[in-house]
């Protein structure tokens, strides 16, 4: 099975998952901005990184599309007012 991995930080996370899982085949990061990202020339093959509002839905594209999602540190951007609908949009890239 294909595997793949949403993370949440800026970029240096990618790195690391990925040398420590080489069955995973992609991992896609997202974060609010690119400013810490790595030179995406740098990546390791399958390492993916986007810039994405995680309070807002995601792309259809992307609905159904990943077997893990992971979050690192979302809990201190996170108010209880936008909790429910944030973990609403972070189930809707989980495959069925």
């Amino acid at each position: 099975m294909e595997k793949t991995y949403s993370l949440g930080s800026e970029g240096v996370q990618q790195e690391t998952e990925r040398a420590a899982y080489p069955r995973i085949t992609t991992l896609d990061g997202f974060d609010l901005s690119s400013d810490r990202y790595p030179a995406l020339n740098t990546l390791p093959s399958g390492v993916h990184l986007h810039v994405h509002d995680v309070r807002l839905p995601f792309p259809a594209g992307l609905h159904g599309k990943y077997d893990i999602v992971h979050t690192r540190l979302l809990m201190y951007a996170l108010t209880e007012a936008n909790l429910p609908p944030v973990i609403e949009n972070l189930v809707s890239l989980l495959r069925k």
